[in-house]
């Protein structure tokens, strides 16, 4: 890959700009992560005399990074359609007067955007989007539909169902984007709202394809490439984008729990660190691989390294309290505990790290109530539903342990613990056939593992 570390700063930076003006945080705080992790100086050898200036040449002509990449996606002409020169030309002069349109619209609604983000920010959804009703550029357009769905997810999440229950909610937002996409009036980040209203709705084939669409459109929204990898499951190899540099953290983190594939981890772990350095997600990747593999001294080396980097960050304090519940570590299990509750009580994976010293000392009962309590914070926390069920399981609640075991499942197929926890669950009712249908889904996705 030949990308300059300018033209990453460029793109980074955007990214910061345009994930936070939406609301969207956690790809905000992924792309501010990598951004700070970027050496000062130019190392990578891949700018241009054009891309130090601050814009990345589209079609032979330059345009400042904001707003090509930020307004990119909606009506795209590809190289590969097989369009005449004519034609190219003429979809790349509608898309750049799409581009300047966009760009008017949100200066024209900057006020109101300003009131709307207010009220999305203290999580007054209803008001927010009720506040940006009629306005038509694309940062307020995806902020009002963004606030109607995550106002469904709390309605469901209070009325004690799954997300996307509230269908009529989210049924009206797929309407709209839809009838955007339609006339091409939809950016990258409209398609990925397109992709989760879809999703919620049970269209996931559908949620997919748009999901692909939009990390083509705007490449660092880090939010939109985990839904792919989601949606994908065991075909996210298969259905990444051939192109960016993004494309390396999602294919490290799809293979984070691999069996055999250290090699293609390894090499895209090594152009993450060679691009943007060791930063903490990248130390996280490391860590998690190692966990994976079972090499618990390895593993339990980087999460020191990263604690040491950040001792404030609770991502993956979770995994880290595995190894020491496995290793049965209890003076530093108990230790991390105490560190994670003086930084936020009220993180899921606070309570995970509790859960886990409190069943390390067989108290299951209580350890329950933590990973319970995780679960509510964070309906989808999958290391929640998996060590509920697996303390429901010691506390012979084999009911409560086979629901917890299928939330986890319906959050990532793809992990083999919901699955051998469903079967260990079926064995004990006396169930083989269905625990052996379960026990093969795990063995399917941990052949190796005995």
């Amino acid at each position: 890959m030949d990308i300059g570390i300018e033209r990453l700063r460029c793109q980074l930076r955007e990214a910061v700009e345009e994930c936070s003006a939406r609301g969207l945080v956690f790809s905000t705080k992924w792309a501010a992560e990598q951004l700070c992790s970027l050496p000062l100086s130019d190392n990578l050898g891949g700018d241009t005399e054009d891309e130090k200036d601050g814009g990345i040449p589209v079609g032979g002509s330059k345009a400042t990074p904001t707003l090509k990449n930020r307004l990119r996606g909606a009506g795209q002409v590809s190289q590969t359609t097989g369009a005449t020169e004519g034609e190219t030309e003429q979809g790349d002069n509608t898309l750049e007067d799409k581009r300047m349109q966009w760009q008017q619209l949100d200066a024209e609604e900057r006020d109101r955007m300003a009131l709307g983000k207010s009220l999305f920010d203290v999580r007054e959804f209803e008001r927010a989007a009720f506040m940006l009703q009629g306005c038509r550029g694309p940062r307020a357009v995806f902020l009002r539909l963004y606030s109607l769905y995550l106002n469904s997810e709390r309605r469901a999440s209070e009325a004690g169902e799954s997300k996307g229950s509230n269908s009529s909610a989210v049924a009206e937002i797929s309407a709209e984007l839809l009838e955007l996409d339609a006339v091409g009036d939809l950016d990258g980040f409209g398609i990925y709202l397109l992709a989760l209203s879809l999703k919620a709705s049970g269209r996931r084939d559908e949620a997919r394809n748009a999901c692909l669409r939009a990390v083509q459109a705007f490449e660092c929204n880090w939010s939109a490439w985990e839904l792919l990898a989601g949606l994908a499951g065991a075909q996210s190899a298969s259905v990444c984008p051939a192109t960016g540099w993004v494309r390396h953290a999602f294919l490290a983190q799809a293979l984070v729990a691999a069996e055999a594939a250290s090699t293609e981890f390894a090499g895209h772990v090594a152009e993450l660190e060679r691009l943007v350095g060791r930063s903490g997600f990248v130390m996280g990747l490391r860590a998690q691989r190692h966990y994976h593999m079972r090499e618990f001294d390895e593993a339990g080396s980087e999460f020191s390294a990263l604690q040491a980097l950040d001792p404030f960050r609770l991502e993956l304090s979770d995994v880290h309290s595995n190894i020491l519940y496995v290793t049965e570590d209890r003076g530093r299990l108990a230790a991390l505990a105490q560190r994670c509750a003086a930084v936020d009580r009220f993180r899921p994976e606070t309570c995970c790290v509790i859960g886990n010293y409190y069943s390390l000392r067989r108290e299951h009962d209580k350890a329950a109530g933590y990973f319970r309590r995780a679960a509510q914070l964070d309906s989808a926390c999958l290391a929640a539903w998996v060590l509920l069920g697996h303390e429901l399981i010691e506390l012979k609640n084999t009911a409560g342990a086979a629901d917890a075991y299928r939330r986890a499942a319906d959050i990532d197929a793809r992990d083999y613990r919901a699955w051998y926890g469903l079967g260990k669950t079926y064995e004990m009712l006396n169930m083989p056939h269905y625990a052996l249908r379960y026990y093969a889904r795990a063995a399917a996705l941990r052949p190796h593992d005995s």
